[in-house]
């Protein structure tokens, strides 16, 4: 699996691929999910690309699984396990 590791890498892949729908998706994630854009723009580009999202934040990756939203977040501190 694929994992979108960080900020920059985000980013580029936003500006490579100028997805109009990606703002829409990334702001419903955050009303959903009643959580911060700018997590909720890395999720989008994860959910987009098919790739995994790599995170720190345990309350965002708890929201994302209590919402079903697939794939699944990938824990920091499990993935260094």
């Amino acid at each position: 699996m694929r994992l979108v590791l960080d900020a920059s890498v985000a980013i580029k892949f936003y500006i490579a691929h100028r997805a109009a729908a990606l703002p829409p998706e990334a702001i419903d994630l955050a009303h959903r999910l009643v959580h911060r854009l700018h997590d909720c723009v890395y999720l989008a580009l994860a959910i987009r690309s098919g790739c995994g999202l790599l995170t720190a934040d345990e309350v965002l990756a708890r929201k994302i699984n209590l919402h079903g939203i697939t794939p699944a977040p990938v824990l920091l501190s499990q993935a260094r396990a």
